[in-house]
């Protein structure tokens, strides 16, 4: 009886990490597994100097289709980074075609692919992935509050793999809040 006991035990423990994988068990934080790639990206989000998470979720199911961090950068601007259940770009070092910044509804927003002129014309160097950007995040919401163009209607499917950041400019922050405000 001595020896079945541990026996039984370690089984169960066994049989308890194989359920992790889907979700089962509480997140422990590790980079693989069921959390992993949003540990990796909250890690690599709470890693950056000057940048602060304030909220976190995810969309949970047989494996982790979505998540999202919202941070407040050095300067005091908000912007959530946004990982979707059929982006391409789900961990910090993935190399992605461009940035999508969604301004207003769901699907509105600004995209700036890698090899665009944005870059050249703020003097930056484009990012590549998402760990390189959240390490000039403040330069580049400064950078993109000075490009002027209009919000369009995005196509998800063009948008895969592009790192997914929503973000409001100064100027639409006031706009959204006189509309709430006038409709009081």
């Amino acid at each position: 009886m001595r020896t079945l006991l541990p026996l039984i035990v370690a089984c169960l423990g066994v049989s308890a990490l194989a359920f992790l994988p889907y979700g089962w068990g509480p997140n422990l934080g590790l980079s693989f597994g069921y959390y992993g790639e949003f540990n990796q990206m909250k890690q690599t989000f709470e890693g950056k100097k000057g940048l602060r998470v304030k909220e976190y979720g995810q969309h949970k199911d047989a494996y982790l289709e979505g998540f999202w961090i919202s941070g407040i950068t050095e300067e005091g601007r908000e912007f959530t980074l946004e990982v979707t259940d059929s982006a391409k770009i789900r961990t910090p070092q993935e190399k992605a075609k461009g940035i999508v910044v969604f301004t207003g509804g769901y699907m509105n927003g600004v995209t700036l692919s890698f090899d665009s002129s944005f870059w050249e014309n703020y003097g930056k160097e484009s990012p590549k992935h998402t760990e390189a950007l959240l390490s000039d995040i403040d330069s580049f919401l400064t950078s993109f509050e000075a490009f002027q163009t209009k919000p369009s209607k995005l196509q998800f499917e063009d948008t895969l793999e592009f790192v997914r950041i929503r973000y409001l400019r100064e100027s639409e922050t006031t706009l959204a809040n006189s509309a709430v405000v006038q409709q009081r």
